[in-house]
């Protein structure tokens, strides 16, 4: 999962105070100001929103395939 490294990466470009620094730093500290749980924080809208997203993609693409082999 992917989600702890992403908050991380949002925090050095965000927060004024974590920018410039090192990825550790920050993980540290978002560990030590909000526990584990902050590292996942919007984790929840993020999946909600890709859901439906990923959803239609893959509609999309079964849709694509199906009038492409009838050609």
């Amino acid at each position: 999962v992917p989600f702890p490294a992403d908050t991380v990466k949002s925090k050095q470009q965000t927060d004024p105070r974590f920018m410039g620094r090192p990825f550790a730093e920050v993980f540290r500290s978002v560990v030590a100001e909000d526990g584990v749980r902050g590292l996942y924080r919007g984790a929840g809208i993020t999946c909600a929103r890709a859901a439906p997203a990923h959803a239609l993609l893959f509609f999309a693409y079964e849709v694509a395939d199906r009038l492409l082999c009838r050609v």
